[in-house]
């Protein structure tokens, strides 16, 4: 649904209104397919972007967009399991990490998923440090 904001405080008002009560009943259907854009003209005025933020509050909804002269609001009734995307050398591995693990624990689930497909990238890379850290060792005890 797009509502277009064009500077008339009374016409504007009722739009927010509406948007508010359109939203409401996307919550009690639990829809999540219908989405709000409101678009400001250029003579919409500054409270009417106030007014939406607290309409949208108002009802406990926490998905929303400003962006440029547009506000999105939307429910999101089916959140989609997060993934953390990893880019190693060769391509992309998707690693589907419990909420309640701490930083450590999704590294360790990391590189388990990840070492059987990825170890002679894991091997050079570990033979390439040990070398660098040889050579800077050498060097820093020639001009001692």
């Amino acid at each position: 649904m797009v509502l277009e904001l064009k500077g008339n405080d009374a016409e504007d008002s009722i739009s927010l209104s509406y948007a508010q009560l359109m939203l409401k009943r996307w919550k009690a259907a639990k829809d999540d397919t219908q989405a709000i854009d409101i678009h400001f003209g250029k003579k919409a005025k500054y409270w009417t972007l106030i007014e939406a933020v607290n309409k949208v509050k108002a009802i406990g909804l926490n998905i929303y967009v400003p962006y440029q002269d547009h506000f999105y609001a939307f429910w999101n009734f089916h959140p989609i399991k997060a993934s953390i995307p990893i880019m190693p050398c060769a391509g992309t591995i998707y690693l589907d990490a419990p909420v309640n693990h701490n930083w450590f624990e999704k590294a360790i689930l990391l590189i388990k998923k990840a070492l059987p497909d990825y170890w002679p990238a894991a091997i050079l890379f570990v033979v390439m440090s040990v070398s660098a850290v040889i050579r800077i060792r050498r060097e820093n005890l020639l001009h001692a």
